[in-house]
């Protein structure tokens, strides 16, 4: 889109991520909602226009679509947080309603099949050299203005940087850093994470039903997150052979990479997301 024609769009992509993820909200004024069938709505019929235009501008505006919505879930860390809304280029809510916003992107087959193409999307391949690239934790720097104190400490932190090794882009950590699919699993509710902890302070003087009402509310959340996820997942693999086969090669790195037990307690502790795909990868 031409930004001096169209000054409104030169942030298209990211009105469009926003769109998509308040569709999942509000079904009345979704952009994926069509009278007479998902390929009558104003989603679709965009894409469809696209395609028919400029099938490389529609890779793009894809790809730039899904980097808004990869961008907000690396703010993520729990089903608890807000996402990324507070940042540049970020969307407004949880990683619920993030996700959402990805299967109602996946809701055109077309457009799924080019989210599974976008380079975030998969780990570099085995043996290249981009697979050997070490990802290093940046060094905090001393902020403007500190004092004698806030210098020693970050001097202190500084020299315990120095000796972080990181990761390599092909490892168990870039696949849940780096990958999309790894963003969207990743989300839980890990015990050492201050939201999810926060929540059992002074459990000694509360009552016994509010506690379990907490725990329970958390479940509740974390099962709706679940769905969504598997609702993403299904539309991945749903969109034709190419899509399920670029799903299949981002799983193997896992498969090779972790054992069943560490899946299984996946499953009990994470977002369980990550051991039922393997398993289902394993035994189709």
């Amino acid at each position: 889109m031409m930004p001096d024609l169209f000054e409104l769009g030169i942030d298209g992509t990211l009105q469009l991520a926003r769109c998509l993820s308040a569709s999942a909200l509000d079904p009345t004024s979704s952009i994926t909602f069509g009278l007479s069938g998902p390929s009558t709505s104003f989603y679709s019929c965009l894409c469809d226009e696209l395609l028919s235009q400029d099938p490389g501008s529609f890779e793009s505006v894809i790809a730039d679509t899904v980097s808004h919505f990869t961008k907000s879930l690396s703010k993520c860390d729990t089903v608890l947080d807000g996402g990324g809304g507070s940042i540049e280029g970020g969307i407004d809510g949880g990683g619920m309603v993030i996700v959402s916003g990805l299967k109602e992107l996946c809701s055109h087959k077309k457009a799924a099949a080019c989210l599974t193409r976008v380079p975030s999307f998969l780990l570099p391949a085995e043996g290249s050299e981009k697979s050997k690239e070490r990802v290093t934790p940046p060094v905090p720097t001393l902020p403007p203005g500190a004092s004698a104190q806030q210098q020693r400490f970050f001097r202190m932190v500084q020299a315990m940087s120095a000796g972080r090794s990181g990761y390599l882009r092909r490892s168990g950590p870039a696949l849940e850093k780096d990958t999309l699919l790894g963003l969207v699993l990743r989300i839980g509710l890990p015990m050492e994470n201050p939201a999810v902890s926060s929540s059992f302070q002074n459990a000694a003087s509360r009552t016994m039903k509010d506690v379990k009402q907490g725990i329970e509310g958390m479940r509740r959340q974390l099962r709706i997150y679940q769905d969504k996820c598997n609702e993403l997942v299904r539309a991945l693999v749903t969109a034709g052979a190419d899509a399920r086969g670029q799903v299949s090669t981002q799983l193997q790195p896992l498969i090779c990479s972790y054992r069943i037990s560490f899946c299984i307690e996946s499953m009990m502790f994470k977002s369980q997301w990550y051991a039922r795909l393997v398993i289902f990868f394993i035994f189709r």
